[in-house]
């Protein structure tokens, strides 16, 4: 009896697999989020007033890490190259002879911890450290012995430059020296004060050590140098004589009193390192407190001029603005001029329509803020914008670089005498 052969089989064609390509999906989702997150940022940092920050990116860097490696590993090879077959793409991590891929791909990562470890031991750790000490026996600059009360003392002092033009800071260092132990947190300021008016031109307020030192971890015995610098604004008003002055106070609540630690006197709530005088940046200049501030490049105003800057209660304020128009039809736009009192509240409005300029030409406008008996004395600014009349939309200040600055000016300060 013949046994049937069995038929041969019919060889099966395996069908490409069809998920050959799938990662391409999710990598193509990485690569589009980097790209909008890109975009968007970039968009930020054209209008942003605080300027480039590229920590803004960091959101992204996981995707970016991820395809940034994902290629290195599928670096593609010629046509057979480690049993490949050919027009198909394998990772170069894969079994096989050594190739340059995983080179690179190891390379860029350690150079990454290699500028992480930069980042953190160079930059960082710097940027956090205590603030430097100094050692008793030391020759200080301007030796004084002021006490802060009875947790600190300031033994000496330098500041520099003692003429400052608008624009330009002033490097501040104080030595310390803990003598008491703080009960909590103390923050410093710097006040740069009209010698004129009494008024504030500039100020910083900070922790000691600017935040890496706080007072709540003094220690007497603790001997430590301040390094800070205090910008004078743009806007503030030249020539002028002013005081430099420095304290320490309780966050929300009083100044810590001052002593002279030799005759025991007392000196108040802030001590005066020295006079400062404001020049003009441009000494040539023949407008008053001269400057560009540009309007969204509509309009430049070029300079500004009070009548008087200490006023009294039955006094108006004249304000002379210096305008230079880059386009025409200023006209549709109203001038906003308002006074505002120490905490920013507006106590006075002023709404103008501008007037229509002819592109290029300097223009000196007027303005008068009258006077109120019922306003208290003190500090007042003045702020500047200007609206557009059919959008009620204010133009934005714009810096050198094309960054928008803000929507409105603030010119230095007056003071409302009793």
């Amino acid at each position: 009896m013949r046994t049937p052969h069995a038929s041969p089989a019919t060889p099966t064609r395996h069908a490409p697999p069809a998920t050959r390509h799938a990662p391409r999906a999710p990598l193509l989702l990485l690569a589009l989020n980097v790209a909008i997150f890109f975009a968007v940022l970039f968009n930020y940092l054209l209008v942003s007033p605080a300027g480039p920050m590229g920590r803004f990116f960091f959101p992204a860097l996981p995707a970016l890490g991820i395809l940034m490696f994902y290629g290195l590993t599928l670096w593609e090879k010629g046509p057979g190259s480690r049993g490949q077959v050919p027009g198909e793409e394998t990772s170069s991590l894969a079994p096989g002879p050594w190739p340059l891929a995983p080179i690179l791909a190891w390379a860029a990562n350690l150079g990454m911890l290699a500028l992480s470890l930069v980042a953190l031991f160079g930059y960082l750790a710097p940027a956090y450290a205590r603030p430097a000490a100094w050692n008793e026996g030391d020759t200080l600059p301007n030796p004084v012995d002021v006490r802060f009360d009875t947790l600190v003392a300031l033994r000496g002092y330098s500041f520099d430059p003692e003429t400052v033009r608008p624009g330009e800071p002033i490097s501040i260092e104080l030595y310390w020296e803990v003598t008491g132990q703080p009960p909590g947190d103390y923050l410093l300021f710097v006040h740069l004060v009209d010698a004129e008016t009494g008024a504030l031109v500039a100020q910083r307020d900070t922790h000691p050590g600017l935040g890496n030192f706080p007072s709540s971890q003094w220690r007497p015995g603790d001997r430590f140098v301040e390094r800070l610098s205090l910008y004078v604004p743009e806007t503030a008003y030249v020539p002028a004589a002013a005081e430099l002055r420095v304290g320490l106070y309780a966050a929300g609540g009083f100044r810590l009193g001052l002593t002279d630690g030799e005759t025991g006197a007392g000196l108040g709530d802030s001590f005066v390192l020295g006079p400062v005088a404001l020049a003009p940046a441009d000494a040539n200049a023949v407008l008053p407190n001269a400057g560009v501030y540009r309007f969204e490049d509509r309009l430049h105003l070029l300079g500004y001029s009070y009548d008087r800057r200490v006023l009294g209660p039955d006094e108006p304020l004249t304000v002379r603005l210096h305008w230079q128009a880059q386009q025409a039809g200023m006209d549709a736009f109203d001038l906003q001029l308002r006074l505002l009192d120490e905490a920013g509240n507006v106590v006075y409005a002023l709404q103008e329509p501008m007037a229509d300029m002819a592109p290029g030409g300097v223009v000196a406008e007027s303005y008068t803020i009258p006077p109120d008996p019922n306003r208290p004395p003190g500090s007042y600014r003045v702020q500047v914008s200007l609206e557009e009349r059919a959008t009620e939309r204010r133009l934005q200040l714009v810096g050198e670089d094309g960054r928008w600055l803000d929507d409105k000016l603030i010119l230095s300060a007056v003071r409302v005498g009793p």
